[in-house]
């Protein structure tokens, strides 16, 4: 079994996870997948991941009614990974207790920045906060590197 960080992949169109997917697991982490939100609250209940990635537009809810059920008892980070790009679809997600949004399409470099940040720190740094190359995590790993090309490797 691996301490490798734990990051729950909720996308309902299936080359869209299995490519984020691979992307996590070249980058050395965890991976565990679902395709709607009752397989996302299933998973996340118990599972407990390190960091959620989350796609709203889920066959069988909305993706904000599942970050508004998450947060009613969990901190986990949460990041929303949507082509919903209106400042008013980014503006519900946030206000109902999503930590971060992205855009699609989306940089494998710019996803691995916002799951390093949010596992090294946890719910909602503070704006300023920046990685800087090699730093312990919150969740027992090092991240080595702030380009597409970091890893993480155990630092217990």
């Amino acid at each position: 079994m691996s301490n490798a960080p734990l990051v729950l992949v909720v996308e309902d169109e299936a080359p869209v996870r299995a490519f984020v997917t691979e992307l996590l697991r070249a980058h050395a982490l965890s991976v565990v997948t679902a395709a709607t939100m009752q397989e996302a609250l299933l998973e996340v209940t118990t599972r407990a991941p390190d960091v959620v990635l989350l796609d709203l537009g889920l066959p069988d809810g909305d993706g904000i009614d599942l970050v508004r059920r998450v947060r009613a008892w969990s901190t986990t980070p949460i990041i929303v990974v949507s082509a919903r790009g209106r400042e008013a679809d980014k503006i519900d997600a946030l206000d109902a207790g999503a930590d971060d949004y992205l855009t699609k399409p989306f940089s494998a470099g710019e996803l691995m920045a916002r799951i390093r940040s949010r596992c090294a720190t946890g719910r909602a740094p503070p704006p300023t906060s920046r990685l800087p190359s090699s730093r312990s995590a919150g969740c027992g790993w090092t991240w080595r590197g702030a380009r597409s090309g970091a890893t993480a490797t155990p630092s217990r």
